[in-house]
């Protein structure tokens, strides 16, 4: 059986569009160590001009490759990461954006928090579908304390 799906001038070219709808960029992690905490801001910024909105859920996973097994810090804290990806999307920071905006948020009761080697972002739509997982090292983005 053949199911017909019609889709918006919009939708059609937004799909033919590989790129992914979203972008972070200027990742900040600030480091508390007297409070046992980190806290983050980076960019995000919706990349595809087609497309009006853009909304779903956000996930932040910092990992120390300096412990074996490495350690991993997830934000919100209500997530497991299973087989290196969240457990459970739905529990992320929900996000819209029509055009960009600056994500900020506190990690707390953290050991070491200068001890994380990269920073990884999960963006996905509410129906679930991967938006975007940007890695960065974290030597590579302003850690200030």
């Amino acid at each position: 059986m053949e199911v017909n799906v019609r889709r918006s001038k919009k939708e059609t070219a937004a799909a033919k569009d590989k790129r992914p709808p979203v972008s972070v960029s200027d990742l900040v992690l600030h480091p508390d160590e007297l409070n046992h905490s980190i806290s983050f801001s980076f960019n995000l910024r919706k990349l595809n001009e087609k497309i009006d909105l853009v909304s779903g859920y956000l996930i932040i996973v910092l990992k120390s490759r300096q412990i074996n097994p490495p350690r991993l810090v997830v934000f919100p804290s209500s997530i497991k990461i299973i087989n290196g990806a969240p457990s459970n999307f739905r529990r992320g920071q929900q996000f819209a954006i029509r055009y960009g905006k600056m994500v900020k948020g506190v990690i707390k009761r953290i050991k070491n928090p200068k001890s994380f080697n990269t920073a990884t972002i999960f963006a996905y739509s509410f129906q679930g579908e991967l938006l975007l997982k940007k890695t960065i090292v974290v030597s590579d983005v302003d850690k200030t304390s």
